[in-house]
C-alpha cells in the first residue's frame, strides 16, 4: 500500500516521530511530493507549528530512510531554504548529509539569502560560512544576503557576512548597496530623534561596513 505524500508531510509537522515511523513503515514515501506545492516530507518539517522540539530526531529519521535532503519544491527551494533560523541542529544535519548550500530557488536565493531574511538568524549563517556557502551571490532583484540583513536589522549578521567577504558596495538592481542602505536606515531612524534605539543599531552596522572598506582599500 503506498500512502500519499501529504499525510506522510502532516504526520511530519505534527511532531509525532513514532506515527512518522509507523506511516514510512506501512509504505509512506519519504521523497513524495505535494502536488500542489513540490513539498517534501523535509520540507514540512520546516512548518511544524508551536513547540519544534523532536523535529531534529524526525529530520534524522527521515534522511537515515533516503530522504533527498536537495530535492527542491515548485519554488526552487530545498529543505535547507526553509529550515527555520532558529533550528541549528535541523540544519547541521542536512549540512552534514549533502545539503547544497549553494542551490538557488527560483527567486535566485541560497539558504544564506533566506537565513540573513530571518531575524538574526546567526547560527544558521555560522554553519552556511563554515560550509563555504557563496556570502555574494545575487537574487532576481539583485541583492545578497548581506542586504537582506542590513534590511532585518541586525548587527551580529552583518559582521559575520561582513567578515567572510560581503561586498559591502555591491548595488542591487535599484542602485543601492547594502553600504547605501545601511545609511538610509540610519537617517531615517534618527529623523526627529523617535527611533534612537534603531538608529545607533544601523551606526554600529555603518562601522562594521566602513572598517571593511578601508581593510579592501
Amino acid at each position: 500500500m503506498k500512502l500519499s505524500p501529504p499525510l506522510l508531510g502532516c504526520a511530519v509537522q505534527s511532531g509525532d516521530l513514532s506515527l512518522v515511523q509507523f506511516l514510512v513503515s506501512k509504505g509512506a514515501y519519504v521523497n513524495g511530493r505535494d502536488d500542489i506545492t513540490g513539498h517534501t516530507p523535509l520540507h514540512y518539517l520546516a512548518f511544524r507549528f508551536g513547540d519544534p522540539s523532536g523535529s531534529y530526531e524526525i529530520a534524522k529519521f527521515l534522511t537515515d530512510k533516503g530522504a533527498d535532503v536537495n530535492a527542491k519544491d515548485f519554488d526552487g527551494n530545498t529543505p535547507l531554504h526553509l529550515v527555520p533560523s532558529h533550528w541549528s541542529d535541523v540544519a547541521e544535519l542536512l549540512i552534514n548529509r549533502g545539503a547544497n548550500v549553494n542551490a538557488q530557488n527560483k527567486s535566485y536565493q541560497t539558504p544564506l539569502h533566506t537565513a540573513a531574511s530571518s531575524y538574526c538568524g546567526t547560527k544558521v549563517i555560522k554553519l552556511l560560512l563554515a560550509a563555504k556557502v557563496e556570502v555574494n551571490t545575487k537574487d532576481f532583484i539583485g541583492s545578497t544576503p548581506l542586504h537582506y540583513a542590513v534590511g532585518n536589522n541586525c548587527v551580529e549578521s552583518v559582521a559575520m557576512l561582513v567578515d567572510a567577504g560581503a561586498d559591502v558596495d555591491w548595488k542591487d538592481n535599484k542602485g543601492i548597496s547594502p553600504f547605501i542602505q545601511a545609511n538610509e536606515k540610519y537617517l531615517d531612524a534618527t529623523r526627529g530623534g523617535t527611533y534612537k534605539e534603531e538608529g545607533e543599531t544601523y551606526q554600529k552596522m555603518i562601522r562594521i561596513m566602513e572598517a571593511a572598506r578601508k581593510r579592501r582599500s
